[in-house]
């Protein structure tokens, strides 16, 4: 995902419209993506750990090891269609 992220930036694309995104933890990925979309090198463990602690409260160190058996966790990945208007 952020490989993909800071490709796109690298040639021009400075804006993503997602047709799908997961519909589990749907809020921490639309926050993770956003703020790559600001600073891409940013560390996504440490978004994800931000985004747990701020959402979930006490409940977070539950909810993360939740996330981490989601199926898409580790195999996350965007495509993108450039074209022009």
């Amino acid at each position: 995902m952020v490989d993909k992220l800071k490709y796109y930036y690298s040639v021009g694309v400075r804006g993503l419209i997602y047709c799908v995104v997961p519909t589990n933890f749907h809020y921490l990925f639309i926050f993770v993506q956003s703020k790559l979309q600001w600073n891409s090198e940013a560390d996504v463990e440490v978004l994800i750990d931000e985004f747990m602690k701020n959402y979930y409260g006490p409940a977070s160190t539950a909810i993360r090891l939740e996330l981490q058996s989601e199926f898409w966790y580790n195999d996350l990945d965007v495509d993108i269609v450039i074209s022009d208007p």
